[in-house]
Protein backbone atom coordinates (compact mmCIF):
# COMPACT_ATOMS: atom_id res chain seq x y z
CA UNK A 1 0.00 0.00 0.00
CA UNK A 2 2.84 2.37 0.86
CA UNK A 3 4.55 1.54 -2.46
CA UNK A 4 1.36 2.32 -4.38
CA UNK A 5 1.04 5.62 -2.56
CA UNK A 6 4.65 6.61 -3.45
CA UNK A 7 4.18 5.64 -7.10
CA UNK A 8 0.98 7.73 -7.31
CA UNK A 9 2.68 10.75 -5.73
CA UNK A 10 5.63 10.45 -8.12
CA UNK A 11 3.30 10.24 -11.11
CA UNK A 12 1.39 13.31 -9.93
CA UNK A 13 4.65 15.25 -9.49
CA UNK A 14 5.96 14.29 -12.95
CA UNK A 15 2.61 14.99 -14.58
CA UNK A 16 2.29 18.37 -12.86
CA UNK A 17 5.77 19.35 -13.96
CA UNK A 18 4.99 18.36 -17.53
CA UNK A 19 1.83 20.46 -17.51
CA UNK A 20 3.72 23.44 -16.09
CA UNK A 21 6.41 23.07 -18.74
CA UNK A 22 3.79 22.83 -21.46
CA UNK A 23 1.99 25.92 -20.14
CA UNK A 24 5.28 27.84 -19.98
CA UNK A 25 6.19 26.75 -23.50
CA UNK A 26 2.76 27.74 -24.77
CA UNK A 27 3.16 31.21 -23.19
CA UNK A 28 6.59 31.74 -24.70
CA UNK A 29 5.70 30.52 -28.17
CA UNK A 30 2.30 32.23 -28.46
CA UNK A 31 2.23 35.02 -31.10
CA UNK A 32 2.71 38.50 -29.65
CA UNK A 33 -0.02 41.00 -30.44
CA UNK A 34 1.33 44.58 -30.24
CA UNK A 35 -0.49 47.10 -28.13
CA UNK A 36 -2.30 50.09 -29.63
CA UNK A 37 0.00 52.82 -30.98
CA UNK A 38 1.25 55.38 -28.48
CA UNK A 39 1.17 59.05 -29.54
CA UNK A 40 3.86 60.31 -27.17
CA UNK A 41 7.13 61.56 -28.65
CA UNK A 42 8.74 63.74 -31.29
CA UNK A 43 7.42 63.91 -34.85
CA UNK A 44 8.18 65.80 -38.07
CA UNK A 45 6.36 65.99 -41.37
CA UNK A 46 4.98 67.92 -44.29
CA UNK A 47 1.56 69.19 -45.35
CA UNK A 48 -0.17 70.45 -48.48
CA UNK A 49 -3.57 72.02 -49.07
CA UNK A 50 -5.63 75.03 -50.05
CA UNK A 51 -5.39 78.55 -48.62
CA UNK A 52 -8.22 81.10 -48.79
CA UNK A 53 -7.33 84.78 -48.42
CA UNK A 54 -9.52 87.70 -47.36
CA UNK A 55 -11.28 90.06 -49.77
CA UNK A 56 -10.37 93.66 -50.46
CA UNK A 57 -12.69 96.61 -51.08
CA UNK A 58 -11.58 99.48 -53.33
CA UNK A 59 -12.98 102.98 -53.64
CA UNK A 60 -11.77 106.08 -55.52
CA UNK A 61 -12.19 109.81 -55.08
CA UNK A 62 -11.00 112.72 -57.18
CA UNK A 63 -10.77 116.51 -57.12
CA UNK A 64 -9.95 119.07 -59.78
CA UNK A 65 -7.35 121.77 -59.19
CA UNK A 66 -6.90 124.96 -61.28
CA UNK A 67 -4.02 127.34 -60.81
CA UNK A 68 -5.13 130.43 -58.92
CA UNK A 69 -8.66 129.11 -58.28
CA UNK A 70 -7.53 126.23 -56.04
CA UNK A 71 -9.01 122.72 -55.77
CA UNK A 72 -12.52 121.41 -55.49
CA UNK A 73 -13.66 119.06 -52.71
CA UNK A 74 -13.11 115.31 -52.90
CA UNK A 75 -15.95 113.41 -54.58
CA UNK A 76 -16.51 109.89 -55.87
CA UNK A 77 -14.57 109.14 -59.02
CA UNK A 78 -17.08 107.58 -61.40
CA UNK A 79 -14.60 107.14 -64.24
CA UNK A 80 -12.14 104.89 -62.37
CA UNK A 81 -12.07 101.21 -63.33
CA UNK A 82 -10.30 98.76 -61.04
CA UNK A 83 -8.27 95.83 -62.27
CA UNK A 84 -9.33 92.27 -61.63
CA UNK A 85 -8.58 91.05 -58.12
CA UNK A 86 -6.11 88.22 -57.64
CA UNK A 87 -7.51 84.75 -57.03
CA UNK A 88 -8.32 84.42 -53.34
CA UNK A 89 -7.70 80.62 -53.35
CA UNK A 90 -4.14 79.34 -53.68
CA UNK A 91 -2.13 76.20 -52.92
CA UNK A 92 -0.01 76.24 -49.78
CA UNK A 93 2.52 73.76 -48.44
CA UNK A 94 5.13 73.50 -45.76
CA UNK A 95 6.69 71.61 -42.87
CA UNK A 96 5.77 70.93 -39.26
CA UNK A 97 7.51 69.63 -36.12
CA UNK A 98 5.99 68.80 -32.76
CA UNK A 99 6.00 66.77 -29.57
CA UNK A 100 3.14 64.90 -27.87
CA UNK A 101 2.59 63.71 -24.32
CA UNK A 102 -0.05 61.01 -23.78
CA UNK A 103 -1.80 60.04 -20.52
CA UNK A 104 -4.38 57.31 -20.99
CA UNK A 105 -6.59 58.58 -23.85
CA UNK A 106 -5.62 62.24 -23.38
CA UNK A 107 -2.95 63.73 -25.63
CA UNK A 108 -1.32 67.13 -25.14
CA UNK A 109 1.22 68.51 -27.59
CA UNK A 110 2.98 71.53 -28.99
CA UNK A 111 3.65 72.12 -32.69
CA UNK A 112 5.41 74.66 -34.90
CA UNK A 113 4.92 74.93 -38.66
CA UNK A 114 5.72 77.11 -41.64
CA UNK A 115 3.88 77.45 -44.97
CA UNK A 116 4.63 79.12 -48.28
CA UNK A 117 2.04 80.27 -50.81
CA UNK A 118 1.43 82.77 -53.59
CA UNK A 119 0.82 86.17 -51.99
CA UNK A 120 2.74 85.33 -48.82
CA UNK A 121 6.42 85.48 -48.03
CA UNK A 122 5.75 83.03 -45.19
CA UNK A 123 3.01 81.87 -42.83
CA UNK A 124 4.03 80.27 -39.51
CA UNK A 125 2.41 79.19 -36.26
CA UNK A 126 3.33 78.04 -32.77
CA UNK A 127 0.37 76.11 -31.35
CA UNK A 128 -0.76 73.92 -28.46
CA UNK A 129 -2.75 70.76 -29.29
CA UNK A 130 -5.25 68.97 -27.05
CA UNK A 131 -6.73 65.69 -28.22
CA UNK A 132 -8.38 62.37 -27.45
CA UNK A 133 -6.83 59.12 -28.70
CA UNK A 134 -8.92 56.14 -29.69
CA UNK A 135 -6.26 53.60 -30.56
CA UNK A 136 -5.01 54.43 -34.03
CA UNK A 137 -7.14 57.59 -34.24
CA UNK A 138 -6.36 60.99 -32.69
CA UNK A 139 -8.87 63.85 -32.69
CA UNK A 140 -7.66 67.26 -31.51
CA UNK A 141 -8.21 70.99 -31.27
CA UNK A 142 -5.37 73.48 -31.56
CA UNK A 143 -4.62 77.16 -31.08
CA UNK A 144 -1.79 79.63 -30.62
CA UNK A 145 0.16 82.45 -32.23
CA UNK A 146 0.45 83.08 -35.98
CA UNK A 147 3.08 84.99 -37.93
CA UNK A 148 2.84 86.13 -41.56
CA UNK A 149 4.77 88.07 -44.13
CA UNK A 150 2.29 89.39 -46.69
CA UNK A 151 3.33 90.55 -50.15
CA UNK A 152 3.17 94.32 -50.67
CA UNK A 153 -0.40 95.52 -51.18
CA UNK A 154 -0.95 96.49 -54.80
CA UNK A 155 -3.82 97.94 -56.80
CA UNK A 156 -4.35 98.53 -60.49
CA UNK A 157 -6.87 101.02 -61.82
CA UNK A 158 -7.61 103.02 -64.94
CA UNK A 159 -8.77 106.63 -65.28
CA UNK A 160 -10.10 108.21 -68.46
CA UNK A 161 -6.54 108.67 -69.75
CA UNK A 162 -4.06 106.40 -67.93
CA UNK A 163 -3.63 102.97 -66.30
CA UNK A 164 -1.84 102.68 -62.97
CA UNK A 165 -0.35 99.77 -61.02
CA UNK A 166 0.80 100.87 -57.57
CA UNK A 167 2.22 99.17 -54.47
CA UNK A 168 2.27 100.27 -50.86
CA UNK A 169 5.50 100.45 -48.89
CA UNK A 170 3.98 99.53 -45.52
CA UNK A 171 5.47 96.84 -43.28
CA UNK A 172 3.56 93.68 -44.19
CA UNK A 173 4.82 91.48 -41.35
CA UNK A 174 1.99 90.64 -38.96
CA UNK A 175 1.37 88.73 -35.73
CA UNK A 176 -2.05 87.24 -35.04
CA UNK A 177 -3.94 84.26 -33.65
CA UNK A 178 -4.72 80.83 -35.09
CA UNK A 179 -7.32 78.21 -34.05
CA UNK A 180 -8.46 74.97 -35.61
CA UNK A 181 -8.63 71.21 -35.31
CA UNK A 182 -7.99 67.96 -37.07
CA UNK A 183 -7.86 64.19 -37.09
CA UNK A 184 -4.82 61.97 -37.41
CA UNK A 185 -4.50 58.23 -38.06
CA UNK A 186 -1.48 56.21 -36.96
CA UNK A 187 -0.29 53.67 -39.50
CA UNK A 188 1.29 50.29 -38.62
CA UNK A 189 4.77 51.78 -38.93
CA UNK A 190 5.93 55.07 -37.39
CA UNK A 191 3.93 57.11 -39.91
CA UNK A 192 0.63 58.92 -39.51
CA UNK A 193 -1.70 60.71 -41.94
CA UNK A 194 -4.24 63.38 -41.14
CA UNK A 195 -6.41 66.30 -42.18
CA UNK A 196 -6.33 69.69 -40.46
CA UNK A 197 -8.23 72.96 -40.76
CA UNK A 198 -6.93 76.30 -39.41
CA UNK A 199 -8.26 79.85 -39.21
CA UNK A 200 -5.75 82.74 -38.97
CA UNK A 201 -6.85 86.14 -37.63
CA UNK A 202 -4.66 89.12 -38.57
CA UNK A 203 -5.34 92.85 -38.31
CA UNK A 204 -6.90 94.43 -41.41
CA UNK A 205 -5.10 97.05 -43.50
CA UNK A 206 -6.19 100.37 -44.96
CA UNK A 207 -3.97 101.58 -47.82
CA UNK A 208 -4.21 104.84 -49.73
CA UNK A 209 -2.76 105.46 -53.20
CA UNK A 210 -2.51 108.94 -54.72
CA UNK A 211 -1.87 109.99 -58.33
CA UNK A 212 -2.01 113.34 -60.12
CA UNK A 213 -2.79 113.87 -63.80
CA UNK A 214 -1.68 117.17 -65.31
CA UNK A 215 -3.64 119.05 -67.98
CA UNK A 216 -4.38 122.49 -69.41
CA UNK A 217 -0.69 122.87 -70.26
CA UNK A 218 0.10 122.70 -66.57
CA UNK A 219 -2.62 125.12 -65.44
CA UNK A 220 -4.94 122.45 -64.10
CA UNK A 221 -4.76 118.91 -62.71
CA UNK A 222 -6.91 116.05 -61.49
CA UNK A 223 -5.95 114.32 -58.26
CA UNK A 224 -7.09 110.75 -57.59
CA UNK A 225 -7.13 109.01 -54.21
CA UNK A 226 -7.73 105.24 -54.17
CA UNK A 227 -8.45 103.55 -50.83
CA UNK A 228 -8.10 99.81 -50.27
CA UNK A 229 -9.64 98.02 -47.28
CA UNK A 230 -7.83 94.68 -47.03
CA UNK A 231 -9.16 91.76 -44.96
CA UNK A 232 -6.08 89.78 -43.89
CA UNK A 233 -7.84 86.79 -42.31
CA UNK A 234 -6.86 83.41 -43.78
CA UNK A 235 -8.28 79.88 -43.83
CA UNK A 236 -6.53 76.65 -44.76
CA UNK A 237 -7.42 72.97 -45.08
CA UNK A 238 -4.49 70.64 -45.58
CA UNK A 239 -3.45 67.00 -45.63
CA UNK A 240 -0.62 65.94 -43.31
CA UNK A 241 2.02 63.21 -43.36
CA UNK A 242 4.16 62.79 -40.23
CA UNK A 243 6.98 60.53 -39.08
CA UNK A 244 7.07 59.65 -35.36
CA UNK A 245 10.43 58.88 -33.80
CA UNK A 246 10.85 55.95 -31.43
CA UNK A 247 9.17 52.55 -31.12
CA UNK A 248 5.42 52.82 -31.37
CA UNK A 249 4.83 49.37 -29.79
CA UNK A 250 5.01 48.45 -26.13
CA UNK A 251 7.70 45.97 -25.00
CA UNK A 252 6.88 42.34 -25.62
CA UNK A 253 6.38 39.99 -22.61
CA UNK A 254 9.59 38.63 -21.14
CA UNK A 255 10.57 35.13 -22.26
Amino acid sequence: MRRFTMIAALAAFVGGGSLASAADLSYKDSPYTPLAPVWSGLYVGGHLGGLWTGDSELSAEKKTCVWYWGCSNWKDAKNVEFGKDDDDTVFAGGLHIGYNWQKDSGVFGIEADVDFADGLDYLATLRARLGIARGDLLMYVTGGAAFAGFDDDAVSFKTHSKTYSLKSDDDDRKVGLVVGGGVEYKLRSNWSVGVEGLYYAFADDTNTFNVTERGCYGWCSKKYKVTEEQDNDLWTVRARLSYHFGDEEADAPLK
